[in-house]
Order: structure tokens, then sequence, then C-alpha cells
């Protein structure tokens, strides 16, 4: 291939990376807002709580 041949496949290639990164970046910031716009009246909380259980079926007797 000659150099005019390389230099428009490159130009091709870094056209198509630039144009997948644009529309990611505007598919991402797009996400982002609808998230933010729901979540925007919305109240958030949390809950902690801790479950203990005794298991007395297990009787260890020691003989000595």
């Amino acid at each position: 291939m000659d150099n005019q041949k390389i230099y428009k496949t490159l130009e091709i290639i870094v056209k198509a990376v630039l144009a997948i990164a644009a529309l990611w970046l505007c598919i991402s910031c797009t996400m982002s807002m609808s998230i933010s716009k729901n979540n925007m009246n919305s109240t958030q909380s949390t809950e902690q709580s801790q479950a203990t259980s005794v298991d007395s079926t297990n009787v260890d007797v020691d003989y000595k």
C-alpha cells in the first residue's frame, strides 16, 4: 500500500473510534441525567438489623 492509502485507512479508523467515544459519552450522560431526574424528590433510607439465634440441639457433655 502506498502512503495515501495508509493515511486514508488511519483516518477512517480514528474517525470511527471518535464516533464510538462520542456516542458512549452521550449515552452515559443521558443515563446519568435520567437517574438524577428520577431520584430528585425521592427519599432514601437505610436499615440495619441483626439476628441472633441460639442452637440448643447440640449438647456437649465431657466426662472426666
